[in-house]
């Protein structure tokens, strides 16, 4: 048999006492048989029965202690080989087991209930139910350390990644570097849970974001980075290359960053920012929730650096992992990312120094400059400079369209572009559909000479510019549920796109109901009066002429 199959000494020692027992037990027992038996009752079958008994209960106590079974070692052909036969064993074996730990951590008691967020539920759960996924997440994070060793064993011994599994996305190292992240930060955020115990059960979800402790912050932003991490393992077990497995990386950090931006933006910090006579009112609380927040953003920008100094070094292309392709340029994150540092140092700053910072937030002169303002006037000229340094960055459209736009300003800008992009995406489909009809195509079409166009090609585009206007006003919505800063000329822009949009989709409308008469007169008749119709259709071709007049441009297209 092979040696791993091979009985321990441990099992053998328990093997022969439990024979020899019942050996014992045998001899023990035949003997009252015979005495019971009646006189003239035949004994020879039982007397065979106890000979057999002994002479197998010996015979088995000798091949016990005089032999077993022969082992033998597989044969080894090459070291080469062996790795090869030995890691996708291995690292099967631990798929395995961390698939078993998943389903046990999915089905405790404490997931399932935090699940429902139902706070009467949550606070039946105990200690001792938390302390259950939190030793499961630390398994896991285990059992993810033992697949990277069996990577860096593979490594070590030249073999192939590709070669340890069939599924592409389970051969790369960076699929289980990720996935550790995920057990790392949930084991860290259950066990703040464990610290603050009693306060958690009390209020395990605070409505109120301004009133959260920094380690309710720090709950948050670990919960959100184990999701992040989450949907980065599952795009890199998704891909089936690494061109894709980068690009796939990278769009789900930048969509991480986005989500971390958008925290940032909505802090009460920033908020007050905007309102001098209420940034006095900023309190130490507001700035923790701020560091806390840009803290993560940070994180998210370092991540974003990684996978694009990867790319770079592999000369793997991932300019279509985000529309917006400066948002895949690393210079623009190096930036960024020295900006986010220099803001955090910042913060931090103004925190050790906060009774003072509070009562003059307003540097004074340099000459009666403290040593901690010199720094902090520093650190906002950093900033500053690689704000300046974005702002130049060379800018392309989001989504294709006819005009071209002027370059992002800030990056503030290409956050709210980033936002804005499926609200954006809508509003171009839905333009395309309308250009793409018979009456925004034909090129002699106009409401003042009808030429060859039909009813239906009037109700045609008339249907489309419902849909147009839909798209405008989800946009539009979107806009002012923004915490980024909006341009006024940009909410201006699709003020008029509506108002545009509605003028001609009445045109049409009134054109549809009056076809025969229009295709005839038209809607200016040389010889008679114009008609109410006339006049009505009159009145919005001017008005559509007029607004398109209007030169205007928009940061989102």
């Amino acid at each position: 048999m092979p040696a791993g199959e091979a009985p321990s000494p441990t099992l053998n020692t328990l093997s022969i006492l439990l024979e020899l027992g019942m050996l014992i037990g045998v001899i023990g027992i035949v003997p009252g048989i015979l005495r019971s038996l009646p006189e003239d009752a035949p004994r020879g079958g039982w007397i065979f029965l106890l000979v057999v008994a002994v002479v197998s209960g010996i015979g088995i106590f000798g091949i016990r202690m005089a032999g077993g079974p022969r082992v033998e070692l597989p044969p080894r052909t090459s070291s080469t080989s062996s790795a090869t036969e030995g890691l996708p064993h291995q690292l099967h074996e631990q798929l395995a087991a961390l698939d078993t730990l998943s389903n046990k951590l999915v089905a405790t008691k404490w997931l399932q209930t935090v699940a429902t967020e139902d706070p009467a539920k949550i606070r039946t759960l105990t200690r001792e139910n938390l302390q259950e996924p939190r030793g499961l997440s630390g398994e896991m994070r285990d059992c993810a350390d033992r697949i990277l060793k069996v990577f860096a064993e593979a490594t070590a011994k030249g073999v192939a990644h590709s070669t340890l599994s069939d599924d592409p996305g389970a051969a790369r190292p960076e699929t289980w570097q990720t996935t550790r992240e995920v057990y790392v930060a949930t084991s860290d955020y259950l066990g703040l849970i464990e610290q603050h115990w009693d306060e958690w059960v009390a209020n395990p979800f605070p409505a109120e974001k301004s009133d959260l402790k920094p380690w309710q912050v720090e709950i948050q932003r670990l919960i959100d980075a184990s999701w992040a991490s989450s949907r980065e393992a599952r795009a890199l077990l998704n891909s089936k290359s690494e061109a894709g497995a980068l690009n796939a990386l990278l769009s789900e950090r930048i969509t991480s960053w986005v989500n971390a931006d958008r925290k940032t933006t909505a802090t009460r910090w920033q908020t007050l920012k905007k309102d001098p006579n209420q940034a006095r009112t900023r309190t130490r609380q507001d700035l923790q929730e701020m560091r806390g927040f840009s803290l993560e953003v940070q994180e998210r920008a370092e991540r974003i650096v990684k996978v694009l100094e990867d790319a770079k070094s592999k000369r793997i292309d991932v300019s279509s992992a985000w529309p917006a392709q400066e948002m895949t340029r690393l210079e623009l994150w190096r930036a960024a990312q020295q900006m986010y540092s220099a803001g955090l140092e910042r913060l931090a700053l103004i925190e050790q120094n906060w009774d003072e910072w509070k009562a003059q937030p307003e540097a004074p002169d340099e000459k009666s400059m403290k040593p901690w303002q010199r720094e902090l006037k520093r650190l906002e000229a950093v900033v500053d400079a690689k704000n300046s340094e974005i702002q130049k960055a060379p800018r392309t459209a989001a989504t294709p369209t006819a005009a071209p736009s002027p370059p992002a300003n800030n990056f503030d800008q290409l956050a709210l572009q980033t936002h804005m992009l499926p609200a954006v995406t809508d509003y171009v489909t839905a333009l395309k559909r309308l250009q793409a009809t018979r009456w925004i195509k034909s090129p002699d079409a106009k409401s003042y000479h009808p030429q060859k166009i039909t009813r239906a090609d009037l109700h045609d585009p008339n249907e489309k510019l419902r849909d147009l206007i839909a798209a405008i006003d989800k946009l539009r919505a979107d806009l002012d549920a923004q915490t980024l800063p909006v341009p006024a000329a940009e909410k201006e822009y699709w003020r008029i796109k509506r108002e545009t949009s509605l003028a001609f989709q009445q045109l049409t409308g009134i054109l549809e109901e009056n076809w025969k008469e229009w295709h005839v007169t038209g809607i200016q008749p040389k010889t008679s009066e114009a008609k109410p119709w006339q006049k009505e259709a009159l009145r919005l071709q001017g008005e559509v002429d007029k607004l398109k007049q209007i030169d205007q441009t928009s940061i989102l297209l």
